[in-house]
């Protein structure tokens, strides 16, 4: 494999940047070691350290293989973890999905529609994916409302094995608009 260089993006208040080897205990314990963030996430029967850096290889492979990946997002002021991002090819699929999570201290202000923002444009103006998919928790209302704010729709729905319902949503190239919010992409200075 080739080595890549993963862009960092800015928004008005958060930085996307290249994930490694620093980022994994924060990873670990603030993201994948916390229930609230675990009941929206698939089930994999590892442990939160072995999570992280499960994610954190599936990113760097991606982008190798892809051209785009997963970045973790940090806050501009001082790039604290707030949580991660990735695109990556759905089930062994060509398709590409997305996928987003922040930290508990982080829910609720706007910052998982800044960081996919910013990740879909990337995504769609500069390594050309003509579509990207994501999968939601019908419980998980916030990452839908994201979505939905974004431009994607809801495709399909799944039932999911604890009762639940899984919703598909997709987007087009053509049906994006950057200008929907004020957080424009910047090439990191």
């Amino acid at each position: 494999m080739s080595r890549i260089d993963i862009p960092t993006l800015e928004t008005e208040r958060l930085r996307l940047l290249a994930p490694d080897e620093s980022h994994l205990p924060a990873w670990a314990d603030e993201f994948f070691g916390d229930a609230d963030v675990a009941r929206y996430i698939s089930k994999r029967p590892l442990t939160p350290l072995q999570r992280a850096e499960r994610a954190l290889r599936v990113a760097r492979a991606t982008w190798e293989a892809r051209g785009i990946g997963g970045w973790v997002i940090g806050d501009k002021a001082g790039n604290a973890f707030l949580g991660a991002i990735n695109i990556e090819p759905w089930d062994d699929t060509e398709e590409l999905e997305i996928g987003y999570g922040l930290v508990p201290a982080a829910w609720g202000m706007g910052y998982a529609t800044e960081a996919v923002q910013a990740a879909v444009a990337y995504a769609f103006d500069v390594a050309g994916v003509a579509r990207l998919s994501a999968r939601v928790v019908a419980a998980n209302t916030a990452s839908s409302k994201v979505l939905v704010k974004l431009g994607f729709a809801v495709m399909d729905e799944r039932p999911l094995e604890n009762g639940g319902t899984l919703l598909i949503y997709r987007l087009e190239r053509a049906a994006f608009n950057i200008d929907v919010l004020p957080n424009t992409v910047r090439p990191a200075t």
